[in-house]
């Protein structure tokens, strides 16, 4: 497209909640010739969430964020990133104020930032009267990362596969309460990638998921049910990351011996999360646990 002068978006303010993720299930293949992993994965969303606000601004971008010191303000954050890809696809330039307001931890495998990027494409594509339609939309959020079109769809819970680009929406089971554990430290993805293939390398590539790993999925109408997700729960990133971090697995040990249904680590980490079958359950887990100084416990509910 010919690119035109700035156009503002509308005058008043608008926001979105921007909703953390959970991976129920997370298998990565082998990387392909570009050193791509494929991915299945499992998303579910949880109530907890950062706001994003956006607002009319002179020519460029500028970014605010608060709630987390550590979330970067300029061209290294995701939503910085989203807004240029954005403008570049309709052939404008940008002209915009992004408030972050931040309550989903960072580094946690929560998927915040991707969240946070996701809410942000929408507003601008609302602000701006749609020019982008729904398919469009969802192939810039391809772009930016994994997570990116899951949080962008604006669905419960969903199938996806290959980069997280390709996603089947599920009818979703029950919404349940759940906890977050979240360590006082956080793992990059990248990091863990590397542990991955480090590992699998180490072992002559037997860790890598195969057809049976984890169970095969069952039909989409079934996975309206916990105790069919149950079964197929499972996350090909504990393994190197619990070898390093060791207390993780210990968590999730302690949250299983609450009584939680389900608990694994979600996404490459750090966070561990934990879904019971009533409140009650998961207050007495968050309760009764005597976790480490500095780490959090955040009540949820999934999927929302």
């Amino acid at each position: 497209m010919t690119e035109t002068q700035p156009e503002r978006p509308a005058e008043r303010a608008r926001s979105a909640a921007a909703h953390a993720k959970l991976n129920l299930r997370l298998r990565v293949f082998r990387p392909d010739d570009q050193g791509y992993h494929s991915i299945e994965t499992l998303f579910l969303r949880t109530g907890l969430h950062d706001t994003v606000e956006l607002q009319a601004a002179g020519p460029g971008i500028e970014l605010l964020g608060t709630g987390d010191p550590t979330v970067p303000d300029g061209p290294e954050n995701l939503c910085w990133l989203a807004a240029e890809r954005f403008f570049a696809a309709v052939g404008r330039r940008p002209a915009v104020h992004i408030a972050l307001s931040k309550r989903i931890p960072s580094g946690s495998g929560l998927g915040g930032g991707s969240a946070d990027a996701a809410a942000l494409l929408r507003l601008l594509n609302q602000s701006l009267n749609n020019p982008l339609s729904e398919g469009e939309l969802l192939t810039v959020a391809g772009e930016l990362g994994s997570d990116v079109p899951f949080a962008a769809l604006g669905v419960p819970m969903a199938l996806g596969w290959e980069r997280g680009r390709r996603l089947l929406p599920l009818r979703p089971p029950g919404v349940r309460p759940a906890l977050l554990v979240v360590p006082d430290f956080g793992i990059g993805s990248g990091e863990a990638y590397g542990w991955l293939r480090q590992d699998r390398e180490a072992q002559a590539e037997s860790l890598y998921s195969s057809g049976s790993s984890g169970g095969a999925l069952p039909s989409p109408g079934k996975l309206t049910d916990w105790n069919a997700l149950r079964m197929v729960a499972m996350n090909d990133f504990e393994g190197p990351v619990f070898a390093r971090h060791p207390e993780l697995r210990e968590a999730r040990q302690r949250l299983l011996a609450e009584g939680a249904q389900i608990s694994q680590m979600t996404g490459s980490g750090s966070a561990v999360f934990a879904v019971f079958s009533n409140a009650e359950s998961r207050d007495g887990a968050l309760a009764g646990a005597d976790w480490p100084a500095g780490w959090s416990m955040i009540p949820v509910d999934t999927p929302v």
